[in-house]
C-alpha cells in the first residue's frame, strides 16, 4: 500500500485525506488537536511533526493556508525538505504565489525531492462528494504519479496544465471568474427581490437565459462565511499581484476583492 502523507487538516484538508483512508497508507499532520483526533479515529496514523510525514511517505499532500505557512511546513526548520526522501514528492493544494512553488521546488531538488503545485476547485463539500478539480503544474511524469492519489482524494476531476506554477496560475485566474459571478449574483438577486420579484421565479428565469451560473443557486442569498470569505479576499489579492506584475488591469476584481469584506457573515 502506497505511503501517502496530508499536512494541513483545515475543512478542504481533513475531507480530502479522510478520502484516502483504506486506500493509502496515511499519516496525518496539523497543528490543531481536533481534526488529528479525527483521522486517527477514521484510521490514519498523526506524525507529531512535518518531518515524521516526509520520513514515511512517498508522496506528500499540503493543504495550508497562505505562503508562509506552505514555508514552514517545507523549508522552514525541520520542515519536510530537511527529512524528505530521495524521489519522493510534495503536492501542494495550497493557493499560494507562483513564485512561491517556484522557491520551493528548487530547494527540493538539492535533495532529490518532486514539487508540483496541485491546487483544487470546490471546497469541502466538493472533497466530499469527490468532485474536486484539480489544476496541476509541474514534471508530467511526476503527475503522472499522483494521478490515482488525487483522484481518490478528490475525484476524477485533474488537469494537467504545463510547467511547474501553472496550475496556482490557473487557479488565481479561476478565483477571479468565481469571485466576480458570486458579485454579480449578489447584486442581481438582491436588486430583482427588492424589485418584488420572488427569489424562486427569478432563479428559474436565470436558469433558463445566459445569465445563469453556480454562483446564482449557491451565493445570492447567504452571506458568505467569514473563513470563505477571507480566503477569496486573500486569493484574489494574490491575483491582482501577478496581474500587476505582467501589467494587467484587473478592476471587476479588485469591486470584487472589497465586497468580501462587506458580504462574509460575523464568526
Amino acid at each position: 500500500m502506497k505511503k501517502v502523507g496530508f499536512i494541513g487538516l483545515g475543512q478542504l484538508g481533513k475531507a480530502m485525506a479522510l478520502n484516502l483512508i483504506g486506500s493509502f497508507d496515511l499519516m496525518v499532520y496539523d497543528l490543531r488537536d481536533e481534526p488529528c483526533r479525527e483521522l486517527a479515529a477514521a484510521g490514519a496514523r498523526v506524525a507529531a511533526s512535518p518531518g515524521e510525514i516526509a520520513r514515511h511517505a512517498e508522496i506528500i499532500e499540503i493543504a495550508v493556508v497562505d505562503d508562509d505557512q506552505l514555508e514552514q511546513v517545507t523549508i522552514g526548520e525541520h520542515g519536510l525538505i530537511e527529512a524528505a526522501m530521495p524521489a519522493s514528492i510534495i503536492a501542494v493544494h495550497s493557493t499560494v504565489r507562483p513564485r512561491t512553488i517556484i522557491k520551493i521546488a528548487e530547494r527540493a531538488e538539492r535533495k532529490g525531492v518532486k514539487v508540483i503545485d496541485a491546487p483544487v476547485s470546490g471546497g469541502d463539500i466538493g472533497a466530499r462528494e469527490r468532485r474536486l478539480c484539480y489544476m496541476v503544474g509541474g514534471d508530467r511524469q511526476v503527475f503522472d504519479r499522483c494521478r490515482k492519489l488525487f483522484a481518490a482524494s478528490g475525484g476524477a476531476n485533474v488537469f494537467y496544465l504545463g510547467e511547474l506554477g501553472m496550475g496556482l496560475k490557473a487557479k488565481l485566474c479561476h478565483q477571479i471568474i468565481s469571485s466576480v459571478n458570486r458579485l454579480s449574483a449578489h447584486e442581481g438577486m438582491s436588486l430583482a427581490r427588492r424589485a418584488g420579484l420572488t427569489t424562486e421565479d427569478f432563479k428559474s428565469v436565470v436558469h433558463a437565459g445566459t445569465a445563469w451560473s453556480k454562483a446564482v443557486d449557491f451565493w445570492s442569498e447567504k452571506e458568505l462565511p467569514a473563513h470563505h470569505a477571507e480566503m477569496l479576499f486573500k486569493d484574489l489579492r494574490l491575483a491582482i499581484e501577478m496581474a500587476n506584475e505582467m501589467d494587467v488591469a484587473l478592476p471587476f476584481s479588485a469591486l470584487a476583492q472589497q465586497w468580501m469584506q462587506t458580504a462574509k457573515a460575523p464568526r
